[in-house]
This record gives structure tokens, sequence and C-alpha cells, in this order.
């Protein structure tokens, strides 16, 4: 899952999505093996919050800070390192179907390299937010767009509570740790 696509591509949708429902949703009736999240990390307090509500639903975090150039912060890495999973695990046989969440142009020939290796590839995406390329190049696809009430997040959700569980730990970890330095 391109962690950086999804969250701009909720936010084009007017939706914030439920991760718990998504991986439900993606894997449907297969067994998953386990959901991968690549993203970057600006050392966010709230995006740490996040990270761990994910690690807590089930997914595996891989995460890069933030490069530099000039003095302009961009992402950089995400994309190489979701392929490289993607192929490393393939060449493993670790699974037989990969749902690359993703809508990148990019994608395309890592998604063309696990055909030719008998992976079946499918790919999930918000309709605005995928290449045309990339659709074609899957073996099959799903709109998140069709399902966006199915995946939305709502305040009653599991996640939000195990979100909120995750919060209200880390605070009751801070209120009693002891901050004094040693004399």
């Amino acid at each position: 899952m391109d962690g950086e696509n999804l969250f701009y591509s909720q936010k084009r949708e007017g939706i914030q999505v439920d991760y718990l429902k998504l991986k439900e949703i993606l894997a449907g009736r297969r067994r998953l093996i386990r959901p991968y999240y690549y993203g970057t990390s600006t050392s966010d307090l709230g995006q740490e919050r996040f990270f761990n509500l994910l690690r807590r639903a089930g997914y595996e975090v891989k995460v890069l800070p933030l490069a530099e150039y000039e003095g302009k912060k961009f992402e950089n890495g995400i994309d190489a390192m979701l392929v490289t999973d993607m192929l490393v695990f393939a060449h493993r046989d670790v699974y037989d179907v990969a749902v690359l969440v993703a809508g990148d142009g990019d994608y395309v020939y890592a998604v063309k390299a696990l055909k030719e290796m008998g992976k079946r590839v499918e790919v999930a995406f918000f309709d605005d937010s995928c290449s045309r390329e990339l659709m074609l190049s899957a073996d099959g696809t799903v709109s998140l767009t069709q399902v966006a009430a199915r995946i939305q997040l709502y305040s009653h959700s599991p996640t939000v509570t195990a979100g909120r569980e995750v919060i209200e730990e880390e605070e009751r970890e801070v209120a009693t740790s002891d901050t004094r330095l040693p004399t």
C-alpha cells in the first residue's frame, strides 16, 4: 500500500479510510498473509500514533524519513521499497496474489514483472488517482471509489476505538513516566 498515494487520494475523495475495513475488502475470501503500509515519517507524534494504530490492526509498517534537497522536503524511495518487497516476496513464493494499493504509473513495469513470475496482481485505487497504464497492466482492479461507503471511517468503527486505545495508552505512559534527570 502506497501510503502517500492513499492519503492524498482519500483527501480528494473527501473521506477517511478505515484500514481494518480496507484490508478485509481487499482480501475478500482469500487468506491474507499480511498487509504492508509504505510511507514517510515526519517525526510527528500524530503520525507515529497512526503508524501504531496500523501495527495494531495487523499491518507491517515500513517508513522512510522525508528526503531534503535545497531546503525542500519530499518523499523519496517509497515506490522502490514497495516494489523491491513485492519482487522479493514473489521470488520466495510467499504469495499468489498481490493487491497493490497505488495509482502511480511507475508501478507498471513491476506489475508486468510479477505477472511474468506467475503472480496475479490486482490494483486498488480511487478513480481519479490511478494511471490508465497501471489499470491496464493489472490482472484485476478494485475501485476504492465504488466501495468508499464500505471502507469509510466512522466514529463507532473498531479502528477509531483501537486508535483511541493507542492514544490513551501512550498518554498513560507519558503521565506515569519519571522524567526527572538523575543527580
